[in-house]
């Protein structure tokens, strides 16, 4: 059996981590209740227990109040398999007063900015 590789999931955690400087290993030892070793592993992207990975994500998606509807996404899984379709994500420019461009009628917005 191979051996699951969470290295997506930990390229998408150091990438919310560096967006803000206030995410210090003082902050996120005390947000996660985790040691300031296992917080200096997350911050280098180390292979970490999955839980980790979750919490930090969770919590600096909260902090730049960005929600991923994974129901949405889950959905748009299912049905790329079961219509033999590619899964493609797209971005669109988001600015102060929302979305800077219509979403086409065939996407579904998967993250969205509060």
């Amino acid at each position: 059996m191979e051996k699951i590789s969470y290295e997506p999931i930990s390229k998408l955690m150091v990438t919310l981590l560096n967006l803000d400087k206030l995410n210090t290993y003082d902050f996120l030892a005390a947000e996660l209740d985790a040691s300031k070793s296992t917080i200096s592993k997350v911050k280098k992207g180390r292979d970490v227990c999955i839980r980790h990975y979750i919490h930090v994500i969770g919590c600096v998606m909260s902090i730049i109040r960005l929600t991923f509807l994974a129901e949405v996404m889950l959905k748009q899984v299912r049905r790329s398999l079961v219509e033999n379709r590619d899964l493609v994500v797209g971005t669109l420019p988001h600015g102060k007063n929302g979305c800077k461009k219509p979403v086409p009628d065939d996407w579904e917005v998967v993250a969205k900015w509060e």
